[in-house]
């Protein structure tokens, strides 16, 4: 069932800076967010990206720039009037009212015929599948079902623009799996723009359409899920999208003969799954395999390169016999390296930026 929605909202954000009295948080943010995308904001801890949040919801005070919705400037209009819906990671529901009234209140206040308020709750409720649930206090609700009802207060007032800030962080692992779908389904059906915040780059690569990488109150880079995935504008980025990380290998911790292929390269980076166990066009020695972890339908070594205390990780597809302690010859194709220059930069060789 699509729920009626008012249009998804566009918002543009011009040089937006935050300071805390002399204390700089957030430098000249420049950002464009298309009517009807979903956007994850991704960094961590402290990079910004709730005080982001915070601050196109009407939350927090922008100290400079602009904050355009639809055309208009947002700086000074309160939360109200922002046509915005905000849903918290600690779910704030009010512990003496059954999940109807919560879902009721905002609505109440705003003097909305009981009427049109039933008609929405229930259009909320069966989106969410919390029918069954209306009549309990949050109290007597699971971690996920609270997570609903959250969202459903949200729904109800059929805003332009959802704010979701860590919504799924105090959940357990199955459950955030599951409402990953659910949250990434609700778009779909309503159609409109969502801003996801999370420190989790895994959420961020499996729902987002648009993902904006925050560290130190900057944006490092934006772009789809896979784009920042192949081609990472830094170091940075090209460290924290990925799951294991990528491998960062010094040129000076490689062999001589191979540092000297790439003698204008400061850094190589290669992805775990991208290293395979025998001959390669670029062979990177052997590690000795310190940790094995077998995962079913992967089997991931974590090792180090000889003479050097650098830790290596290698994905290989399948369940492989291999025992801590083995020595194994790693290598990778040229096609699937990333080189980045002494400032940390990706080399250009070719491929997308």
């Amino acid at each position: 069932m699509t729920l009626p929605t008012s249009s998804a909202a566009a918002l543009e954000l011009t040089n937006i800076c935050k300071s805390y009295g002399d204390v700089p948080i957030i430098h000249g943010i420049d950002l464009a967010i298309k009517p009807g995308s979903f956007v994850v904001f991704v960094g961590p801890s402290g990079c910004g990206k709730s005080t982001l949040l915070r601050m196109i919801a009407g939350l927090e005070p922008i100290t400079s720039g602009d904050l355009v919705i639809d055309g208009q400037r947002m700086n000074e209009a309160p939360a109200s009037r922002r046509g915005i819906a905000m849903v918290f990671q600690s779910y704030a529901l009010y512990p003496h009212m059954d999940v109807y009234q919560n879902l009721s209140f905002g609505l109440e206040t705003a003097k909305m015929r009981k009427a049109e308020i039933a008609e929405r709750v229930s259009r909320a409720a069966k989106i969410l599948k919390i029918e069954p649930l209306l009549r309990r206090k949050p109290r007597q609700l699971s971690g996920g079902q609270r997570q609903r009802v959250a969202i459903g207060r949200a729904i109800v007032r059929e805003p332009r623009l959802f704010l979701f800030d860590e919504p799924l962080s105090n959940l357990d692992a199955e459950l955030r799996v599951q409402m990953r779908v659910e949250i990434s389904n609700l778009h779909r059906d309503l159609g409109t723009t969502m801003i996801y915040v999370t420190h989790d780059q895994v959420e961020a690569m499996t729902m987002a359409d648009q993902i904006v990488v925050l560290n130190g109150g900057r944006v490092e880079q934006t772009g789809s899920p896979l784009d920042l995935y192949n081609y990472p504008r830094n170091l940075f980025v090209a460290a924290f999208i990925g799951s294991p990380r990528m491998n960062i290998f010094p040129t000076s911790a490689l062999s001589e003969g191979i540092a000297g292929d790439f003698a204008t390269t400061h850094s190589l980076g290669v992805r775990p799954e991208h290293l395979v166990a025998g001959p390669a066009d670029v062979g990177l020695g052997s590690i000795a395999v310190e940790v094995v972890e077998h995962l079913g339908d992967v089997t991931i070594l974590h090792g180090r390169l000889p003479n050097s205390h650098h830790g290596v990780t290698v994905t290989l597809s399948g369940q492989v016999e291999i025992k801590p302690g083995a020595t194994l010859p790693i290598g990778v194709s040229r096609s699937n390296l990333h080189r980045f220059d002494r400032g940390g930069l990706r080399i250009n060789d070719g491929a997308k930026l």
